[in-house]
């Protein structure tokens, strides 16, 4: 980095990168798309893992430098993501929720069929329609 700007351009670039990430792990939970949660979810840690590699690399030099209204817009942008990201927990609870329900309602289906199965033998009441 060469000065305050170019710190703070970068930054506010990873930020927004990373609320795009957020977005993007939302839309796929939403649409049922879980094949790519993995992967949304690995590019969210290569972004984070950028911002932390600025952050150890540039903080102590430009961010006193950086005015007021540059740290306001950070801080926003900061605050976004924490609320989407607590949205996006919430969500996958939800979801999380619904598929323990679904498990334990197959499970309990499960029981009860296996209570009421007949067995290897074959009950038909041949014994008791036969005179003797």
């Amino acid at each position: 980095m060469q000065n305050a700007t170019e710190y703070y351009n970068k930054k506010m670039q990873l930020l927004s990168q990373l609320l795009e990430c957020s977005e993007n792990i939302m839309s796929s939970i939403n649409q049922d798309q879980w094949e790519a949660f993995e992967e949304l979810g690995n590019k969210r840690i290569e972004v984070i893992e950028a911002i932390n590699a600025l952050e150890a690399d540039n903080r102590a030099q430009f961010d006193s430098q950086l005015n007021e209204g540059q740290r306001n817009k950070i801080n926003a942008k900061v605050q976004l993501i924490l609320g989407f990201e607590q949205d996006v927990i919430a969500r996958i609870k939800e979801e999380q929720a619904v598929a323990l329900k679904g498990m334990e309602a197959q499970k309990n289906g499960d029981i009860i069929l296996n209570a009421y199965a007949i067995g290897d033998t074959q009950v038909t009441g041949v014994r008791l329609d036969t005179k003797k």
